[in-house]
């Protein structure tokens, strides 16, 4: 569980080491999707029928507290809703310039929805075009973009 992974870091990592992760599960048969959001940003939900929320929760980072607070929240989901998943490293730089979280997060939301209609391989490829360092330059920071459709 995030509580075990949790205790295992702690006891491995240096003081101000820490990581933030997304834990979730969908559970198709009830359509909810349930999720553990450990300092992480939130998870974009594109639903079916058109609407957009952001999933957030509120629980500790990992490897930073032996015994920290960690709390699974549902989600309700439906067939054909989309949940786009990312670091930071993927939001924060734009054409060489570092962004705001918030703005970030603006314009994954606006690619996301742009490429809702695509096939979830294709959106990827789009999304991470867009957002990655114009003219082929280094990121500062490592980047994951993941899509689950349910």
């Amino acid at each position: 569980t995030i509580r075990t992974i949790n205790r295992v870091l702690a006891t491995i990592f240096k003081e101000e080491q820490f990581l933030t992760a997304v834990y979730l599960v969908v559970d198709r048969g009830r359509n909810v999707v349930a999720m553990v959001n450990a300092g992480h940003l939130p998870v974009l939900h594109l639903g079916a029928r058109g609407e957009v929320r952001w999933l957030t929760s509120n629980s500790d980072i990992l490897g930073a507290f032996a015994d920290g607070n960690y709390r699974s929240q549902e989600f309700p989901v439906g067939p054909g809703d989309r949940l786009v998943l990312c670091t930071d490293g993927l939001i924060e730089s734009f054409a060489g310039e570092m962004v705001s979280h918030a703005a970030g997060l603006d314009r994954l939301r606006e690619v996301a929805l742009r490429t809702r209609v695509l096939p979830a391989e294709e959106a990827v490829a789009v999304i991470a075009a867009e957002l990655q360092p114009e003219g082929g330059a280094p990121a500062q920071d490592d980047y994951l973009l993941l899509l689950v459709d349910v």
